[in-house]
């Protein structure tokens, strides 16, 4: 029997290890990072539209509480010891929290303070109006909402702290006729 000796010929093998060299790496980061910084740069300007967005919606949810609460009140009283009905809407406080829905003054949700502020005498006049006088059902509301609870002059009139919206307000549960305002 024939033996072979494989002793003397020995085969040669390259020794490489499987992976990417450093280059490869680095181009894969430099390529990430030109496609994910534009991304990052938008996250600051998302979040502050959703913030904005998340302020307003609550603004008008506070808007929308105000008025219905002024046009659901009673407009008008008999006046003591007179036959003769007088409008009878006073200014009031409100508190609200971070989405807009009324709390407790003291309450830990409270976020938002707002007064509303009823403008003296009669209502507009309107050009359709057959009356020739001022309209006897709109109130001018006037609304100063703010978020800085701590300091107590914020829903004054020049405040730097507070915004303001004016609506008209329309009475709506009113009965019988305010002709005699």
């Amino acid at each position: 029997m024939k033996t072979s000796s494989l002793s003397g010929t020995k085969k040669t093998r390259r020794n490489f290890a499987a992976g990417f060299s450093l280059v490869e790496v680095t181009l894969v980061i430099a390529v990430a990072a030109i496609t994910i910084l534009p991304l990052m740069s938008l996250l600051p300007f998302g979040l502050d539209t959703m913030r904005l967005s998340a302020s307003r919606s609550a603004e008008a949810r506070m808007l929308q509480i105000i008025a219905s609460d002024y046009q659901m009140r009673p407009w008008v009283k008999n006046a003591t010891g007179v036959s003769e009905r007088e409008v009878q809407l006073e200014d009031t406080e409100y508190f609200f929290d971070e989405a807009g829905l009324p709390v407790q003054k003291d309450s830990f949700s409270h976020t938002f303070s707002a007064r509303a502020i009823v403008a003296p005498g009669n209502g507009p006049n309107l050009n359709q109006d057959n009356s020739g006088g001022p309209n006897r059902y709109l109130r001018l509301l006037t609304i100063r909402i703010t978020s800085d609870l701590k300091n107590d002059q914020a829903l004054n009139e020049n405040s730097d702290s507070s915004w303001e919206r004016s609506l008209f307000i329309a009475n709506l549960e009113q009965t019988g006729t305010l002709s005699s305002l």
